[in-house]
């Protein structure tokens, strides 16, 4: 479907070659990092903190594919030369966003649907260097309803963000 963005993005993920082990740790190609990069992600330099802000299109899985906007938040600090300690994780729908209401949890039990949601990834270091490692089961499906399909979210949002402050692309 042309102008879906997560149609898109599984076809993207789905096609992309992942280059021979060793040469990039990134689940996501260039291309997909390049563009996330581009077109959803601002970063406010503070000095010693930064806040990232991701926004994330996507569509409801079932209710004729309701459109959903959320906002990611990340919050950092330089950590040494070449590294950053993340310090607070948002998930919130954009103000704008009516799509969320759509989502099959959210019909179910809204209150813990959004709960889920704005609960953090649970990475196994602070250390934005070591994000490349969070290897959790996913889903690519457009919605938040599962936990595979929000910590797919959270593992393009912190790749996209490692991708743009540690990568030397």
């Amino acid at each position: 479907i042309p102008g879906d963005y997560w149609q898109e993005l599984y076809v993207e993920v789905s096609e992309a070659t992942h280059p021979p082990r060793g040469e990039s740790s990134y689940s996501f190609s260039d291309k997909a990092l390049s563009g996330w990069r581009e077109k959803r992600l601002e970063i406010l330099d503070e000095g010693d903190e930064l806040h990232a802000f991701f926004r994330f299109d996507g569509s409801t899985c079932t209710n004729l594919g309701l459109p959903l906007l959320f906002e990611y938040r990340v919050d950092l600090c330089r950590q040494g030369e070449d590294n950053y300690r993340l310090l607070g994780f948002s998930c919130e729908p954009h103000p704008d966003d009516t799509g969320h209401t759509g989502m099959c949890a959210y019909l179910q039990d809204a209150g813990a649907i959004m709960e889920k949601i704005r609960v953090p990834p649970a990475l196994p270091d602070s250390s934005l260097a070591k994000v490349l490692e969070w290897n959790p089961p996913v889903s690519p499906a457009g919605c938040l309803c599962a936990q595979s399909s929000r910590d797919h979210k959270w593992r393009i949002v912190l790749q996209t963000l490692h991708y743009s402050l540690l990568s030397e692309s």
